[in-house]
């Protein structure tokens, strides 16, 4: 069952749950209803589905020093490109 299914079926579950413990308790606080109704069945409460588990595939490590330096010389050189192109000495 895929999990958008599941969690679905969770929340039709908990309605009805819901639904039947409410009109039990509104049977228990009314005195003729709890004398001359039938109890209402309440269903067992559902229990949420597992989440999916998280991605476990490459992923890009930001908090290196080879990253830090590379990132660092590519500004660098940027910032060199951008001054040369559109900066003129006076």
């Amino acid at each position: 069952m895929k999990y958008d299914e599941a969690v679905t079926q969770f929340l039709e579950d908990k309605r009805a749950y819901e639904d039947a413990l409410d009109l039990e308790t509104k049977r228990v606080n009314n005195v003729f209803a709890l004398i001359f109704d039938p109890p209402i069945a309440i269903p067992s409460k559902p229990t949420a589905p597992m989440q999916p588990s998280p991605y476990k595939g490459l992923y890009l490590e930001y908090n290196t020093e080879e990253f830090t330096a590379a990132v660092a010389e590519q500004n660098t050189t940027q910032l060199d490109t951008w001054a040369g192109q559109y900066l003129t000495a006076a």
